[in-house]
């Protein structure tokens, strides 16, 4: 039978209250009125839909990938515990001055909350056993919606999402209660087993999913990390995020990229002369262009990790290096990520 991890994962929730007419657009742009550097748009969003998004640096780099939930009367932001200090200030910055242009604003890092993570195919079958939603059909949830709910009478929010690349919901609730919630569901069904970083870190290699401060980190950007994806429509328009320069400017050295691929085949060193061409009659600034971005791989068996292991092409030419990686059981072969020079990203490069 199939088991459901049950993950206890401590980071730390950001509570951010806004007055209620100017929440959906409080991180859209700087035409609104609270603007931290998120690369996500918010205006489109609804009450209880959520999004994954990145916080940027003005060299574009990434100080944080987090998870942004929309609700009636406050945004939810689910961070990484490493980069709490950081991050809560930039907030708690934006936060004054929007309270100097006469705004209702106010952030609160929630100490005393957790998250307890219920992961795999089976997860709403487990759920369904626990969870009372009354404003919604929790069967029909969609994924990366956030509804507040009770949870064996304890109040929680609960969110459809997870770092897993399965199915999954994420439960943030009171610390107070945790492990007695904990030990509920590992009560209520048969189909759970305690589970943690290390069944959490194979199952997100395998989906592909960035770890901060090993994948990802404050001198990568988002497209070199292959997450130019979060950069929004208007955002992209607009530029006026931290570090929008040099993100942009790679945004369109990856179409370059693309364009060039779609011609055929070709040598690295003409590939590469090709891209430096278009980037020159693009006006792409020599700082800003794109050159390395993350990569999927499979590695040699046997052995521990392989982070910080150099990549070299069949000639022995140092072109990138791997940032993490481990063992796969649904593979049955080590697998992990890493950051290539351009030219070499492309399928079939050797």
């Amino acid at each position: 039978m199939l088991c459901q991890p049950l993950l206890h994962v401590s980071w730390p929730l950001f509570w951010t209250s806004l007055e209620c007419d100017k929440l959906f657009d409080s991180l859209s742009s700087s035409a609104s009125a609270f603007s931290p550097g998120a690369l996500l748009c918010f205006s489109g969003l609804l009450e209880t839909e959520s999004r994954f998004t990145l916080f940027t640096n003005e060299q574009g780099g990434i100080e944080d990938d987090v998870i942004v939930a929309v609700h009636r009367d406050f945004l939810l932001i689910i961070g990484n515990a490493c980069n709490k200090s950081k991050i809560l200030s930039r907030l708690d910055a934006e936060a004054a001055e929007a309270r100097g242009r006469g705004q209702t604003v106010t952030v609160e890092a929630v100490e005393d909350y957790t998250l307890l993570s219920v992961q795999g195919p089976q997860a709403m079958d487990v759920m369904s056993q626990a969870v009372n939603l009354s404003n919604a059909d929790l069967v029909r949830m969609p994924f990366m919606s956030s509804y507040l709910c009770s949870v064996e009478g304890v109040a929680c929010v609960l969110t459809r999402c997870g770092f897993s690349g399965e199915d999954g919901f994420e439960i943030s609730l009171p610390a107070s209660e945790a492990t007695r919630i904990f030990s509920i569901l590992l009560e209520k069904s048969s189909l759970l087993r305690p589970a943690g970083v290390g069944a959490r870190d194979t199952l997100r290699q395998e989906a592909g999913l960035c770890q901060f401060d090993l994948d990802i980190d404050e001198q990568t950007t988002p497209v070199e990390a292959a997450l130019g994806w979060t950069v929004g429509r208007r955002r992209r328009q607009e530029a006026n995020f931290p570090g929008a320069a040099r993100i942009l400017a790679q945004l369109a050295q990856q179409q370059l990229l693309q364009n060039q691929t779609r011609k055929g085949p070709a040598s690295v060193d003409a590939l590469q002369k090709a891209l430096a061409a278009e980037a020159e009659k693009a006006g792409l600034r020599e700082e800003n262009r794109l050159r390395r971005k993350r990569v999927g791989l499979c590695l040699p068996a046997g052995g521990g990790s392989s982070k910080g292991v150099t990549v070299r092409e069949e000639g022995g030419k140092n072109v990138g290096i791997v940032t993490s990686s481990c063992f796969a059981p649904s593979l049955q072969r080590t697998i992990g990520m890493a950051y290539l020079d351009l030219p070499y990203t492309l399928v079939g490069s050797r």
